[in-house]
C-alpha cells in the first residue's frame, strides 16, 4: 500500500493539496447541499405564501356568507310585504336557461357534471323548475359560481350545497347545488 507522508512534499504541493479540499469542501457541501436545500425552500416558500392567498379569499367568502346567512335570517324574521318575488329575465325556455348556466359556469372555470331538472310545477303564469346541479371546481370557483347565480335576474334560489373534497386526490371539489328558478310561460 501507498502511503502518505506529508513531510516529503514540497510547499507547493501541500498548497495545491490543500486548495483541492478547500475546493471539494465548497462543491460538496456549499453547491449540492445547501443550493439544492435553498432551491426547496424558495419552493415552499412560494407554496405557502398561495396558501395564504387562498386562505385569506376563503375568509372573505366565510364572512361574506355569514353576511348573507345573517341577512336571510333577517328577512325570514321580517313580516312579508308581498308574498311575490318579481323575476326578471327574457329566457323562457329550457335550452335558453342551460345555455346561460354553462356560459356563466365558464366565466367561473366551473366543470359541470350534470344539470338535472327535479321538478317542474305550473304555477299560473311561470313555471317552477327545482334543478339539481352537480359541479367540480376549486372551492373559491364554486363560491363565485353560486354568487353569480344567486345575483341572476332571472331568480335562481339556492337550497341546498353539498361539498365533497379529498385534497389528496385532486384539489377540486365536487358539489351538489338543488337549486330553484322560474319560467315564464309563453
Amino acid at each position: 500500500m501507498l502511503k502518505w507522508d506529508i513531510s516529503k512534499l514540497s510547499l507547493r504541493e501541500k498548497l495545491i493539496i490543500a486548495g483541492t479540499a478547500a475546493f471539494l469542501f465548497y462543491f460538496v457541501f456549499y453547491q449540492m447541499m445547501y443550493l439544492s436545500k435553498a432551491k426547496e425552500y424558495s419552493i415552499l416558500r412560494d407554496e405557502i405564501a398561495a396558501t395564504n392567498n387562498e386562505i385569506k379569499a376563503f375568509s372573505v367568502q366565510i364572512s361574506e356568507a355569514a353576511a348573507k346567512i345573517n341577512e336571510l335570517k333577517k328577512r325570514a324574521t321580517e313580516p312579508a310585504v308581498s308574498g311575490k318575488r318579481e323575476f326578471r329575465g327574457d329566457a323562457s325556455k329550457l335550452s335558453s336557461l342551460l345555455e346561460e348556466f354553462t356560459r356563466l359556469a365558464r366565466l367561473s372555470k366551473v366543470d359541470f357534471i350534470a344539470i338535472k331538472p327535479v321538478l317542474v310545477e305550473d304555477k299560473g303564469r311561470y313555471f317552477e323548475l327545482k334543478l339539481s346541479i352537480d359541479l367540480k371546481a376549486r372551492y373559491q370557483q364554486l363560491g363565485e359560481y353560486i354568487k353569480t347565480l344567486e345575483e341572476l335576474p332571472r331568480g335562481v334560489v339556492i337550497n341546498d350545497i353539498k361539498i365533497e373534497s379529498n385534497p389528496s386526490i385532486s384539489p377540486q371539489a365536487a358539489a351538489r347545488i338543488d337549486a330553484v328558478t322560474y319560467i315564464v310561460k309563453e
